[in-house]
């Protein structure tokens, strides 16, 4: 990810909160099928390894998981809130549009794991989505006919994937004084669009 140095996001903490709160990736590998791309939720292991690590699934009838044999890299990408700027916020002249976003890209190699273990990862994919929408009482797989579970288990591939890097990017106008930064926020609070505070709350920050 091309990133110039004042939009580098180093904190491991703040990495691991954007792909938290953004658990819905995309999962790309090049292999010798051709590029694959596939859309997932993803559960993060921050505990686990120098940078943590993720668990996920596909569709068995998803090409992708036949390239994750634990040596093939791929990258799985977080998008975070993301705004347009425009130009007419700044204080100045020859200046132009932008856009300001948060990116976290996690590169590893993904590996398939065993029946057991995917079921648990379903279980807490479901627990960590269900967490949102209290005080609903949460959806468990209990609540499913045991045949019909397992069916609908012999459909998906789980997987794992042990981060071994880790890149952040925030580009929040910090190459922006502060007179455009405050028109920016200002902007995108009359805006006030969910993204649009999103943004404007961590260049406040």
């Amino acid at each position: 990810m091309y990133t110039p140095k004042h939009f580098q996001e180093n904190d491991l903490k703040t990495a691991h909160d954007v792909i938290a709160a953004y658990p819905f990736a995309i999962v790309c590998v090049s292999h010798d099928g051709g590029l694959e791309v596939a859309h997932i939720p993803v559960i993060l292991d921050r505990d686990a390894g120098d940078y943590g690590q993720l668990h996920f699934h596909t569709a068995k009838q998803n090409p992708i998981w036949n390239a994750f044999d634990g040596t093939q890299e791929a990258v799985v990408i977080f998008s975070g809130p993301h705004a347009y700027i425009s130009a007419d916020w700044y204080e100045g002249k020859n200046l132009v549009p932008t856009w300001n976003y948060v990116a976290v890209h996690a590169t590893g190699s993904p590996s398939v794991i065993s029946e057991d273990h995917n079921a648990a990862h379903i279980d807490a994919l479901a627990a960590q989505e269900e967490a949102h929408l209290a005080p609903k009482p949460p959806w468990t797989s209990d609540k499913v006919d045991p045949d019909f579970h397992k069916r609908m288990m012999g459909g998906i591939v789980g997987l794992t994937m042990p981060i071994a890097k880790l890149e952040a990017k925030a580009k929040l106008s910090q190459n922006h004084p502060g007179k455009h930064k405050a028109g920016v926020i200002e902007g995108l609070r009359k805006r006030g669009g969910d993204m649009d505070n999103a943004i404007a709350s961590l260049m406040e920050s």
